[in-house]
């Protein structure tokens, strides 16, 4: 239009993802071993810049994968771990949160151990592990000055999680299951921590609350997260 407030740029989409996973059953014990490896490609975001380019972040279109044989339950299923958005160097705006299925590879490994002396209650313990990385480098955050570095880029591992589902037939349709997991930073958080996110604790304080407060205690953090959750389903 000849009246735009703003000029016209197209973003020329190049994103794209890739799974793959792997698993043996051995014959003489009730256990199968599984591995798997994930990438969905990444970019900083297409908005921030107003001209025409090619985006190469992958965009999920309802995605909702938290693994087939390898599972993932803070990251991938629950997705209760903030994952911003590649940061803008040498802004301080708040970073959009990206919870989805991109910018993002992972590797795991898992096993699904079905005890024999509880087979009549089809009892399995399946542990796993995975790691993470970001796909595209994000600037530090300098949390002194309140801004994205324009000269240091934060580190691309985003941690490990460790996880353990039991499920255990109680009664007949009645089914117990308890997920337990925990979630270690690796050396992205480290590297921006204090990043601040929309809708952050930190936003919602009052303006004299603020002064005296620390920012970094209310913002993105980098402690290591866990997780539990018991339930019984019943089927009729």
């Amino acid at each position: 239009a000849l009246n735009r407030f703003r000029p016209a740029y197209k973003n020329n989409y190049r994103g794209w993802m890739a799974l793959a996973d792997l698993a043996y059953t051995f014959n003489n014990v009730p256990v199968t071993l599984a591995v798997a490896y994930g990438y969905a490609s990444g970019d900083k975001y297409p908005n921030a810049d107003e001209y025409d380019k090619t985006y190469k972040g992958f965009v999920g279109v309802g995605t909702l994968y938290s693994g087939k044989r390898v599972n993932s339950i803070i990251v991938l299923d629950e997705q209760s771990i903030k994952r911003p958005l590649t940061l803008l160097e040498g802004t301080a705006q708040a970073a959009e949160e990206d919870q989805g299925l991109s910018d993002l590879q992972f590797c795991g490994a898992s096993a699904m151990w079905k005890p024999v002396y509880f087979k009549k209650n089809n009892v399995s313990i399946n542990p796993n592990v995975l790691f993470f990385w970001k796909d595209y480098c994000s600037p530090k955050y300098d949390s002194v000055n309140n801004v994205a570095s324009t000269t240091e880029t934060a580190d691309k591992y985003l941690g490990t999680e460790c996880n353990l589902s039991i499920k255990a037939d109680l009664l007949k349709d009645l089914t117990l299951s308890i997920d337990v997991a925990a979630f270690v930073p690796g050396g992205y958080y480290d590297d921006i921590k204090g990043t601040p996110l929309n809708g952050d604790i930190f936003n919602t304080l009052e303006e004299a609350d603020k002064s005296s407060l620390d920012s970094d205690n209310y913002r993105l953090g980098n402690d290591t997260s866990f997780f539990l959750k018991i339930g019984v389903k019943y089927s009729f």
